[in-house]
């Protein structure tokens, strides 16, 4: 199964869509990283029982596949995905070099 995030890589990895910059402190970021880190504070807020105006757990769990039942469960879910995309951006960087 494809989830927009995953559709959102691939995307950017072949060229057809472009992804906003993201400055961080002077520094350029990845936005897709970027995006996850701000996802994963979210969900940390919500896990402890705080409600985010920006967004519903839902809406988390469709963009990036999660199964989780509860926040804590996604957050986990999330955390690994971080992970992996993080892995990925390293892979790619050490290519291009």
């Amino acid at each position: 199964m494809s989830t927009p995030f995953l559709q959102i890589i691939e995307a950017v990895e072949n060229g057809t869509k472009k992804v906003p910059s993201v400055d961080y402190q002077g520094t350029e970021v990845d936005y897709l990283y970027y995006q996850i880190v701000s996802h994963v504070q979210a969900l940390k807020l919500m896990s402890v029982g705080l409600k985010y105006k920006a967004f519903k757990l839902k809406d988390l769990k469709n963009y990036y596949g999660l199964s989780g039942r509860t926040a804590s469960d996604c957050l986990t879910e999330l955390q690994e995905l971080k992970e992996c995309y993080k892995w990925r951006m390293i892979n790619r960087l050490t290519e291009e070099a």
